[in-house]
């Protein structure tokens, strides 16, 4: 097992990861010349002299970095506007002695490619690879490695035939909690890059309207959080029994006790507690200010099992024709509504402000 897990920049969190296998820290400044996956706003401040002191932090502890320009919209730019931009921060990132880049947009590869040709690439799940297809072109570009759609990760035919096709590295996502082939999904992506460019028009702000209804329908629904594709520890055998064998942790904005005891998890294969505190996309969206609140609870432990009717091959992906997924939940899910009613209501407002 190889995990690939965020950064938040602190000499803390790379101590309390020595104890698991750990093959990469990722992370960004703020904001990057193409953007990245996450607003500037969530993340940690940093200034480059203490990122590139704590870049070479984890290349001493036998780790790489990874850094992100992994921003899916650059906008008007074509690859000549891109390459000016990007060339200066990533001559700074390869004097780091950075060997692995993470990029969205396949003109970011291109530059990358043609200017650090020693630097492994990585294609970010931001791409949304859904198809042998995708991941076939991608390849063909110079793409080392692809991270996978998250949408796919119970679709053990479509993995099993992905790792058949490409000698890329591929990547599963473990545990960012988003809904179910979330129709907003690529527009969201498009919002944090634009949210995370070094000239961002709205200085980083990453509120809004996708992320309301997210967070809404997160709080109503039980099933919702058992339909997201997120990987429970215990499950991890069953895609490395396909091949698989690297895992990225989302969490760029989380602290370092959160982040060690998700490693801890994944790297024991087994969470006995609630499945949310491994979830990224949960902690954040319960806010601040309702002293009432309660997180979201999933027995993990009462979803052994759950994974059968993937591997089974028999999930249609017609959720409304099903309601798998909504009998686990009733067994394992407790959103607290009554606790967080007023939380939902100051989240739908928020909603309705921004149509």
């Amino acid at each position: 097992m190889k995990l690939s897990i965020a950064t938040n920049w602190t000499a803390d969190l790379i101590a309390g990861l020595a104890p698991y296998p750990v093959a990469d820290v990722y992370g960004s400044l703020p904001t990057t010349p193409v953007g990245s996956g996450r607003p500037a706003m969530f993340l940690p401040p940093i200034t480059k002299e203490a990122a590139a002191e704590h870049i070479q932090l984890v290349h001493r502890k036998g780790m790489r970095f990874n850094y992100l320009f992994n921003g899916m919209c650059i906008g008007k730019r074509d690859f000549n506007a891109v390459e000016r931009d990007l060339l200066p921060q990533l001559e700074w990132v390869q004097s780091l002695g950075v060997t692995l880049i993470t990029v969205a947009h396949p003109t970011a590869l291109g530059v990358v490619k043609k200017h650090c040709p020693q630097i492994r690439v990585k294609m970010s799940i931001l791409s949304d690879f859904d198809s042998v297809q995708k991941v076939k072109a991608l390849e063909q570009l110079g793409a080392d490695d692809i991270a996978l759609s998250i949408m796919f990760n119970r679709d053990f035919a479509f993995l099993d035939a992905v790792a058949r096709a490409t000698s890329c590295g591929l990547t599963l996502l473990l545990n960012q909690a988003c809904l179910y082939m979330c129709a907003h999904r690529l527009n969201h992506g498009a919002i944090n890059a634009h949210a995370s460019l070094a000239d961002a028009e709205n200085d980083g702000f990453g509120i809004n309207y996708v992320l309301m209804k997210c967070a809404i329908e997160k709080l109503q629904d039980p099933a919702a959080l058992i339909k997201s594709r997120v990987i429970r520890p215990e499950d991890l055998p069953v895609y490395e029994a396909l091949g698989y064998d690297t895992f990225k942790i989302a969490g760029r904005e989380m602290d370092t006790p959160w982040l060690v005891n998700t490693a801890r998890a994944y790297s024991q294969k087994r969470y006995d507690g609630n499945f949310c505190d491994l979830l990224n996309g949960v902690a954040v969206m319960m806010g601040s200010g309702h002293a009432n609140r309660r997180m979201p609870f999933i027995d993990n432990r009462a979803l052994d099992g759950f994974i059968t009717r993937f591997t089974d091959g028999r999930c249609s992906g017609r959720c409304d024709d099903c309601g798998y997924c909504a009998k686990w939940a009733s067994r394992s899910v407790n959103l607290f509504s009554g606790d967080n009613a007023a939380l939902i209501d100051t989240l739908c407002k928020m909603k309705e402000m921004m149509l």
